[in-house]
């Protein structure tokens, strides 16, 4: 069983929450390059660094801020579309990944802007060595983790960050990048609730043997919030919970 509790945390994360923490990176890495050239004599690359990793800073930031507006987007159409057959003035609430997620992209992020700022100091000094440590395979355990950090980071983005849930007193709407689910309250049947180690999952059973899974560990953001939620649909559509 649940106990209805009522939830002061609040764990929102958005792409403006990310990009001001990835100018907090450059920023920083910037500053602490610079003071290592300084104390090293090596001030003359400090502007190509600069513009290198800001040059990878403004490509990521304009994707961020396309995600955002597509967000926007979305969540306007979803108003709009669904403000019919709902009370006048009802509100939709979300709930989406952990912030832990995003963070594996500013991660991701920063080791490319590392990765590039080493390759091209190397790349001006010592151009022939550069060439044949390449050729002789040993940049190949950088390449690797880079590669490895973008393959979790896609992986990532397709279980996680991706996926959202819309809900109100009406319905649940959940969409992810492959598929889209929607049903009422009143076409649930039946809510079964799972606890394991920390992580919960909610899984609603309809009428016509529908179901919609939903985790805690994939949705936390807001989770506690839709805990409660459930519970006091379940008592005013009298759905039984398992």
């Amino acid at each position: 069983m649940i106990n209805k509790k009522k939830n002061t945390k609040k764990d929102d994360t958005s792409n403006s929450t990310v990009i001001k923490v990835m100018l907090l990176g450059f920023l920083g890495g910037n500053m602490i390059y610079a003071v290592i050239a300084f104390l090293t004599g090596d001030m003359q690359y400090i502007p190509e660094v600069l513009l290198k990793t800001g040059t990878c800073l403004i490509i990521h930031i304009i994707l961020l801020l396309g995600v955002t507006a597509l967000e926007i987007f979305e969540n306007r159409n979803w108003r709009i579309k669904n403000r019919v057959g709902t009370d006048l003035g009802s509100e939709y609430k979300t709930l989406k990944c952990s912030a832990f997620y995003y963070m594996i992209y500013i991660c991701t992020f920063l080791f490319t802007l590392m990765l590039i700022a080493f390759l091209y100091l190397w790349y001006r000094d010592e151009r022939e060595t550069l060439i044949e440590s390449y050729q002789n395979g040993g940049l190949t355990t950088g390449i690797v983790y880079m590669i490895f950090m973008y393959l979790v980071s896609i992986y990532c983005f397709f279980r996680y960050t991706c996926q959202k849930v819309f809900y109100t007193e009406h319905f649940i709407y959940h969409v992810s990048f492959f598929k889209k689910e929607t049903v009422t309250w009143s076409q649930i049947q039946t809510i079964k609730y799972c606890y394991k180690k920390k992580k919960q999952k909610f899984v609603f059973t309809t009428y016509d043997h529908k179901t919609i899974t939903l985790r805690s560990d994939i949705l936390y953001d807001g989770w506690a919030d839709f805990e409660e939620y459930v519970l006091d649909m379940a008592d005013i559509y009298e759905i039984a919970i398992n």
